[in-house]
């Protein structure tokens, strides 16, 4: 009986054992595969997900730089306690993108503040036009070797006068018209601050980018290629880590619970 004991014990183990073995070599050929592989083990650029083909989008790439539309990976963001001070930071911002424009550093831009200018600007537009009456004779002097019949012109004449005591427009006094969409796109409004746009194309270097959002205060430049990376990332770690402790805690009791 000890003898039958002892042989079902040792077929038990050299059973155990041949089991292990080829689980063992499916563990190895696995490790070695991902050591191997020249493929990354993760992948964090969301774009190579798409089940897009490359050439469809190597094409739009190409298209949307032949309309000049904005780049979807780089934008400038601009914070400030309220619009007029964001304004005034995109405003200081467009004489330098001007110049990268020039240098061919970049393709193009858009920005608020080409849209609503700032209230400076405003006033010395409106501090440009001619009082009522310089503004009348020199429209009577040209009416003189014209064919235009004499009193054509007053509704101008009225309008340029209601323009000089028009106060300076906000984001709010676009309402109803076509600038309120393309302004508000660019101009954003949130609880305690306001948020400006500056969208990019064509953008060749960033590092000049760089340098000049770090000119102006509480301006940043945002891509969002690597923000969604660094996202990925971060989120796939805590993913693992969440997987990994319970596994931990589980061979932990598996042990005490299996030891003797």
């Amino acid at each position: 009986m000890r003898e039958i004991t002892l042989s079902s014990r040792s077929l038990a183990s050299l059973v155990s054992s041949s089991s292990c073995r080829p689980l063992g070599s499916a563990a190895i050929a696995c490790a070695a595969y991902l050591a191997l592989s020249p493929r990354p083990l993760w992948e964090n650029d969301l774009g190579a997900l798409t089940p897009v083909p490359r050439a469809l989008l190597a094409r739009d790439s190409a298209l949307r730089r032949e309309l000049g539309a904005p780049d979807v990976r780089h934008l400038l963001v601009i914070e400030g306690k309220d619009a007029q001070s964001v304004l005034e930071k995109a405003a200081a911002l467009d004489p330098e993108l001007k110049n990268l424009v020039d240098r061919g550093l970049l393709g193009g831009y858009d920005q608020p503040a080409r849209y609503l200018p700032t209230k400076a600007v405003q006033e010395q537009r409106r501090a440009a036009l001619p009082d009522p009456g310089k503004l009348r004779t020199a429209l009577d002097e040209a009416l003189d070797t014209s064919p235009f019949k004499a009193g054509i012109f007053e509704p101008f004449l009225a309008d340029v006068e209601h323009a000089r005591q028009l106060p300076a427009l906000g984001p709010a006094d676009l309402a109803g018209s076509p600038l309120e969409t393309r302004v508000g796109s660019l101009l954003l409004e949130r609880r305690d601050h306001w948020t400006g746009l500056v969208t990019l194309a064509g953008v060749k270097d960033a590092s000049a980018l760089v340098q000049l959002a770090d000119q102006v205060p509480g301006t940043n430049l945002l891509d969002l290629k690597q923000a969604s990376e660094d996202l990925v990332a971060r989120q796939r770690e805590r993913i693992l880590w969440c997987l990994a402790i319970p596994a931990v805690l589980l061979v932990i009791v598996v042990f005490i619970a299996l030891r003797g």
